[in-house]
């Protein structure tokens, strides 16, 4: 019986550890996903600002589906976009 295997969507929460920092100020990022135990994700995630775009820190997902990702808080107010390759 033949199958196909299908590309799933990644579902994710986001944290951070202030949401008003003054600028320069360091920011931890918390990015859990959420999975199949049978299958944890694995790889890299990235973190934006979502005006312009601006890389703000990229981690490795750990075993248990989470990446923290240190940042220093730029100037400006803007929300932040996560990318995950693949």
């Amino acid at each position: 019986m033949p199958f196909t295997i299908q590309k799933g969507t990644a579902y994710y929460t986001l944290s951070v550890s202030t949401q008003t920092p003054p600028a320069g100020s360091q920011v931890i990022t918390t990015i859990g996903f959420l999975y199949n135990p049978v299958v944890v994700p694995t790889g890299q995630v990235t973190i934006a600002r979502d005006d312009t775009s601006e890389t703000l820190g990229t981690a490795t997902i750990d075993a248990h589906g989470v990446a923290t990702i240190p940042f220093n808080a730029p100037v400006g107010s803007y929300f932040l976009k996560v990318a995950i390759p693949g």
